[in-house]
């Protein structure tokens, strides 16, 4: 008969400690993160931004240097060979310090793939093997849970594991989920992709969203948020971009990678809301102004000139009547050819 016996500490006899950071009040070691986003907001290449900085011992966004550690990377979306190891080159990763989790070797010399919902123990085994292991990257992390990811007590079991491990080896855990639809203007913990226990069980939760701060020639600026830390500030983000680049000693391969901007201080709920608000409010006026010019040139081509002006009129701007324009295909034709009477005419396709 096994005997089983209850051991209680008293608070006097454990020393206290200090939270180990891989990034000061950002990434904590030993813990688990969310990073949330819709989709487009680059959620997993903030993730091997992470990843990256950690691989090099480089410098954070607010300027802090990183300590050299390696990163473990799984994966059940995107290809190592094609998407992910060309966007940790983009990023400058150095490589011999990222890890990806591969497929296993069964018993019968068959292989199978790695299932983040049971097959933890085994990672937890690979690890052994390896030190200095700064941070683990899930995506998704839904794919750890093996039942219903909305009943609380299943993601709480399906994500324990990866708790254990984070603990047991000091390592960030840091699971991509994504945003449930129609959640706009609620807590943004609420909003992750399922149960509550997602951002519950995350003692640091991150929320990408996007902005409408852009330039007619420049890619989308984004946010990521702050939105909860139960171990230091839960406020403040960063403005970045995902830019694409040519890979030095690849010149054939392009691939995307993170460029950091500037902090903002603000609380989590306020800075999703107008960063929000502006881009559907964006998205509204472009809506708009498409409309406006295919109303004007239903009857047949317009001269440029007098697009502009009757835009501006309708209180739209010269760049958006630009996007409104690039959005519907319109073309831009020089009338009577290259003549001094030419001029500049818009037309629908079609």
């Amino acid at each position: 008969m096994s005997f089983e016996k209850l051991e209680l500490l008293n608070a006097s006899e454990i020393i206290p400690e200090a939270v180990c950071w891989l990034w000061r009040d950002w990434l904590a070691s030993g813990k688990l993160h969310i990073l949330a986003g819709s989709p487009g907001t680059g959620k997993t290449s903030l993730a091997l931004s992470f990843a990256s900085i950690l691989s090099t011992g480089g410098v954070w966004p607010n300027g802090e240097y990183s300590k050299k550690m390696k990163a473990i990377i799984w994966s059940g979306e995107d290809s190592a060979e094609d998407t992910l190891v060309p966007r940790l080159l983009a990023c400058g990763a150095d490589l011999k310090n990222i890890e990806f989790v591969g497929e296993i070797y069964t018993s019968n010399n068959k292989r199978r793939s790695f299932d983040p919902a049971s097959d933890m123990p085994l990672l937890r085994n690979a690890i052994n093997n390896n030190s200095n292991i700064g941070m683990i990257i899930i995506d998704s992390i839904v794919s750890a849970v093996g039942n219903d990811t909305h009943k609380n007590g299943e993601v709480r079991r399906g994500l324990q594991p990866l708790v254990d491990i984070a603990n047991e080896f000091g390592c960030a855990i840091v699971g991509i989920n994504h945003l449930s639809k129609g959640t706009l203007g609620k807590d943004p913990v609420e909003r992750i992709n399922g149960s509550i226990a997602f951002g519950a069980l995350a003692r640091v939760v991150f929320i990408a969203i996007k902005t409408n701060q852009l330039q007619s020639h420049e890619p989308p600026q984004r946010l990521i948020v702050r939105a909860k830390n139960n171990l230091g500030p839960d406020r403040g983000g960063f403005y970045y971009t995902i830019r694409e680049k040519i890979l030095p000693d690849y010149p054939e391969i392009s691939s995307t990678y993170t460029e950091w901007g500037e902090y903002v201080d603000d609380e989590a709920r306020d800075l999703i809301s107008r960063a929000e608000n502006s881009f559907t409010d964006n998205l509204g006026e472009l809506a708009s102004a498409k409309e406006f010019l295919k109303n004007i040139l239903k009857n047949g081509p317009v001269a440029s000139v007098e697009v502009f002006q009757r835009g501006r009129a309708n209180g739209y701007s010269d760049s958006t009547i630009r996007r409104a324009q690039k959005s519907l295909g319109i073309k831009s034709l020089r009338q009577n050819g290259f003549s001094s009477e030419g001029r500049w005419i818009w037309a629908l396709e079609g």
